[in-house]
């Protein structure tokens, strides 16, 4: 790879996800020459960043849940003997092994907004999703999250998850996540689609026009309004 060619950053749900589903430009911009500057959050993003710390806290037994926060309660009650953890942050290397999630030649990252470990179970472990927008019922990031989550715990052999949906107030579907084979074997294709369009530089990731165009942060493309 040339010098100048920029680094191709860890896999992680919301990289792929925007290079997959939104827009090839915008995640060259956001996540490759990460050329964007800092964005002021929206009021979205803030409550979104609010509910995530708030529930770290609790359910990290730190800090009781917030006044704003009470109404949601009931969604993260959970029997004596589960071992709750809260945003974890989980990291794997190319090969498959787990590594440190700030590790240089981290391949893949995330972080788990709940991890569940169930002591009679110990094959077992459920993950929960905080979500503070639309209803979007894709398993995507779940799986992406249990493929780290094997990793690190290759004793593993069922890993269920849902996404808690604050809006509604309501648990999502429970999506088992047990093949985490399969979901690294799409991983690692789009992360090799996403290699070769690298040593073609910025004009390989092609904008994408849709709705989300005004309010997409890459202003200098052609499709912005």
């Amino acid at each position: 790879m040339d010098a100048s060619t920029p680094k191709l950053p860890a896999v992680s749900h919301t990289f792929h996800h925007t290079f997959d589903k939104i827009c090839p430009r915008q995640a060259w911009h956001r996540f490759i020459a990460r050329d964007l500057g800092k964005q002021e959050p929206t009021k979205q993003m803030a409550w979104g960043l609010h509910v995530h710390d708030a529930l770290e806290s609790y359910l990290n037994g730190e800090k009781a849940l917030p006044a704003n926060l009470q109404p949601y309660a009931h969604l993260y009650q959970f029997p004596n003997d589960y071992v709750i953890r809260a945003e974890v942050h989980l990291g794997m290397l190319e090969n498959g092994a787990p590594c440190n999630f700030y590790d240089d030649n981290v391949w893949a990252r995330g972080v788990l907004d709940v991890l569940i470990a169930l002591p009679q179970r110990p094959t077992c472990a459920l993950l929960i999703d905080h979500k503070t927008g639309k209803k979007r019922e894709d398993a995507t990031e779940l799986r992406v999250h249990a493929v780290l989550l094997k990793a690190h715990k290759p004793e593993l052999t069922s890993i269920k998850g849902w996404y808690n949906w604050l809006a509604l107030n309501e648990m999502g579907e429970v999506h088992d996540l047990s093949d985490t084979d399969e979901t690294l074997t799409t991983m690692r294709k789009t992360h090799d689609r996403i290699s070769r369009l690298l040593l073609l530089g910025r004009e390989a990731f092609a904008p994408r026009q849709s709705g989300l165009c005004p309010w997409c942060p890459v202003h200098s493309c052609e499709f912005h309004p």
